[in-house]
């Protein structure tokens, strides 16, 4: 096995998504599905672990989707008031995936001056509509809607 991953980064974050699942079976057949989708593209978990081991947290890991342009933004107004919310309310937060997601998303705020993906400020303000409605207020709403 090589120290690289070479898989289906699409089915892979897909199926990597299922592991947050509350029923065990679904984690269990979503884990078995890594594996298969990591043996067929010639690595193991060990291989997963080395890569995730070298990440820095900030920049992909070294198996970057291939030949895939992403267009970064820089981050909006709208954008940064709804970081703002959610990093204020992010106990309101309902599962671990999104509350990293509002971690990473201020450390981008932070770090890298503020830009990013068309798909990461979709998530953000669904996220902040999310909470917004769980919370009951309709303060801001307009803006997320």
């Amino acid at each position: 096995m090589t120290d690289e991953l070479s898989v289906d980064w699409k089915k892979f974050s897909k199926t990597l998504a299922m592991l947050a699942s509350d029923k065990d079976g679904d984690v269990l057949a979503a884990a078995r599905a890594l594996g298969r989708l990591l043996k067929a593209g010639g690595s193991d978990w060990s291989t997963l672990v080395a890569v995730i081991s070298r990440w820095d947290g900030l920049s992909m890991p070294k198996a970057p989707l291939k030949d895939a342009k992403v267009t970064m933004y820089p981050m909006t107004l709208r954008d940064r008031i709804a970081l703002d919310y959610l990093s204020k309310n992010i106990n309101r937060v309902r599962n671990d995936l999104d509350r990293a997601f509002i971690r990473a998303m201020l450390d981008i705020w932070n770090k890298r001056g503020g830009m990013i993906t068309q798909r990461q400020r979709s998530h953000l303000h669904q996220l902040t509509k999310r909470v917004l409605d769980q919370v009951g207020r309709a303060k801001f709403t307009f803006m997320f809607t």
